[in-house]
């Protein structure tokens, strides 16, 4: 699992790993719908996010990557989805390891401003505010820290080289 911050990079991280790492890339934050409900896993996900249990839905994610023959797979998620450590925790003890892709909120907003830009859409940075606020308080908490994957140096994103190699290292 891939979380954060709107800006940080889950997308383009859920690329790299599909191709550079051959995992199958589910991106949660996809305009044509919610993708837990495109793949029919919406109560293993709510029974998960409930912690009532999470071996369904691995067994589910676990089927679909063996379906395409890939090495792994890689979930990235809207900067809504706050998993408590908790969460985190019981994900981890059935072998998810959840990523937090990190970057300050001046660099995860600048970075945000300029996709809205490329991209058209336009979405403003009282969107981005409203949107990721929570996020941003409850991700600088200690607990958090294990699960950081820093996503910027110097104000600008890490190269794909240096992201990848850093995850390698945290699976």
């Amino acid at each position: 699992f891939v979380i954060g911050i709107s800006g940080a990079g889950k997308s383009k991280l859920g690329k790299y790993v599909h191709e550079d790492l051959n995992f199958l890339h589910i991106e949660q934050d996809r305009a044509d719908g919610d993708v837990i409900d495109m793949l029919d896993v919406r109560e293993e996900w709510d029974n998960f996010l409930n912690g009532t249990t999470v071996y369904p839905l691995v067994q589910k994610m676990n089927g679909f990557t063996m379906a395409v023959g890939k090495k792994g797979l890689i979930m990235t998620f809207n900067s809504l989805i706050r998993l408590s450590e908790l969460q985190i925790k019981t994900a981890e003890d059935a072998g998810i390891l959840t990523i937090l892709l990190y970057g300050s909120g001046e660099d995860c907003l600048s970075s945000y401003l300029k996709r809205e830009v490329e991209s058209g859409r336009g979405f403003d940075e009282a969107r981005w505010i409203q949107n990721n606020i929570k996020s941003l308080t409850l991700f600088n908490k200690p607990g958090y820290e294990k699960y950081k994957l820093l996503a910027f140096e110097n104000h600008k994103h890490v190269s794909r080289e240096l992201l990848i190699r850093h995850l390698v290292q945290k699976i």
